[in-house]
């Protein structure tokens, strides 16, 4: 309980208008973080549905070009692998959720004419680079919802914490000082009744 506040009628309405407050900001981020807590829950089915469908495209496009450069002479992988065939432009913005902010790319590929003859590889290989450039789109996506769920349960621990800091310290301290105040006006206030009641009988007395 605490001890050092003045006692006085003034004090006390602020103390009463405080924790009003308090309560009506405790209630705002418990809404706040069960919203939070959904958005979590939905943004984490959607990104392990599309990490499903990415990983069996990836293990596609694995398989096709290792098959494909296993026909292929010695140390000709690195000359094919060090000229890319894919281009990519990219769009970058943001979007609002609740109050955080959330990047988004759109992501444009584009297949270039391969930089490597067709008589020294196989069809393996041009089917794995076209693979892999229509995944790419699925992988920037999985990478966003990543960081938004990065982003998203970073919010959802200073939001608990705020709503434990006030459910727990805030307006109990708030209520304690509150009923500290009360206790004492009321012991003062039963003094000054004493006090007039022995006034009173002093002058019938008299």
């Amino acid at each position: 309980m605490q001890k050092n506040a003045h006692a006085n009628r003034m004090v006390l309405m602020k103390l009463r208008k405080r924790l009003g407050t308090a309560k009506r900001g405790h209630t705002l981020l418990k809404h706040k973080l069960d919203e939070l807590m959904q958005v979590h829950r939905t943004t984490n089915d959607e990104y392990l549905q599309i990490k499903k469908i990415v990983s069996s495209k990836l293990n596609s496009i694995y398989t096709s070009f290792i098959l494909g450069t296993g026909m292929l002479r010695d140390q000709y992988e690195y000359t094919l692998l060090a000229s890319p065939a894919i281009r990519t432009a990219t769009d970058e913005k943001q979007k609002h959720l609740l109050n955080l902010r959330i990047p988004v790319f759109h992501i444009r590929p584009e297949l270039d004419i391969p930089p490597y003859g067709f008589d020294e590889t196989n069809s393996d290989i041009d089917s794995s680079i076209k693979k892999l450039k229509d995944s790419l789109p699925g992988l920037i996506n999985l990478a966003q919802l990543q960081r938004q769920i990065e982003l998203l349960e970073r919010e959802i621990k200073v939001t608990r914490r705020r709503v434990n800091a006030l459910g727990y310290l805030l307006i109990p301290q708030i209520q304690d000082q509150i009923r500290f105040i009360k206790m004492k006006l009321e012991e003062v206030e039963r003094d000054n009744i004493n006090r007039l009641m022995r006034i009173k009988d002093i002058i019938q007395k008299k």
